[in-house]
C-alpha cells in the first residue's frame, strides 16, 4: 500500500511544480484563476465523488466476495497458487480493495475539504496545493478504478470456465 500512496503525492508533486513554473516563468495568476474558475467545482466534485465511492465500495466488495471469492473455481485456482507462494490470502486482494477504496473516500474527502479551507487563502501557492490535490486524488482513483477492472477480469474469467 505504501507504493500506492507514493501515486498520489507524486502526481500531487507533478502538478504542484508544473503549476509553480506556469506561475514564475510565465506570471500567471493561479489564484484568480481558481477562485473564479475551479474552487467551487473541485469541492462539489469531490465531495460527490467521496459518497459515490463510499457506496461503490459496498456494493463491489459484497458482491465480488459473493461472486468471486466464494466461488468453488476461484478456491480450487487460489489452492494451486497456494502451493507456489505459500503466502497467499484467500480474500487478500479483496482486503487490498475494499482498502484501496476507503483511502479513495479519505482523499476525495481531504481535496474538497482542501477547497474550502485551504483555498481560499488568498495566494498563488495554497491555491496550487489545491489544484495538486486534485491531481493526486484522480490520479489515485484511477488506479482504483484499475484495480476494480482487475477483480472483474478475474471474476468473468471464472465466468468463462464454468
Amino acid at each position: 500500500m505504501k507504493k500506492q500512496v507514493m501515486i498520489f503525492f507524486t502526481v500531487m508533486a507533478i502538478v504542484y511544480m508544473t503549476l509553480v513554473a506556469a506561475h514564475v516563468k510565465a506570471g500567471i495568476d493561479i489564484y484568480a484563476f481558481y477562485k473564479t474558475n475551479m474552487r467551487s467545482y473541485f469541492f462539489m466534485a469531490f465531495i460527490t465523488m467521496g459518497g459515490f465511492l463510499l457506496s461503490l465500495k459496498t456494493f463491489i466488495v459484497i458482491n465480488i466476495k459473493k461472486e468471486l471469492y466464494d466461488c468453488e473455481q476461484y478456491k480450487k485456482r487460489f489452492a494451486e497458487n497456494k502451493e507456489i507462494n505459500p503466502e497467499l490470502k484467500l480474500y487478500g486482494p479483496l482486503i487490498r480493495l475494499g482498502n484501496f477504496l476507503i483511502y479513495c473516500v479519505i482523499f476525495s474527502i481531504l481535496t474538497s475539504i482542501s477547497q474550502l479551507t485551504i483555498g481560499i487563502i488568498p495566494n498563488s501557492y495554497a491555491s496550487m496545493f489545491c489544484i495538486a490535490m486534485a491531481g493526486g486524488t484522480i490520479a489515485w482513483v484511477f488506479r482504483a478504478w484499475w484495480e476494480i477492472k482487475q477483480s472483474l477480469s478475474s471474476w468473468f474469467d471464472i465466468l468463462k470456465d464454468s
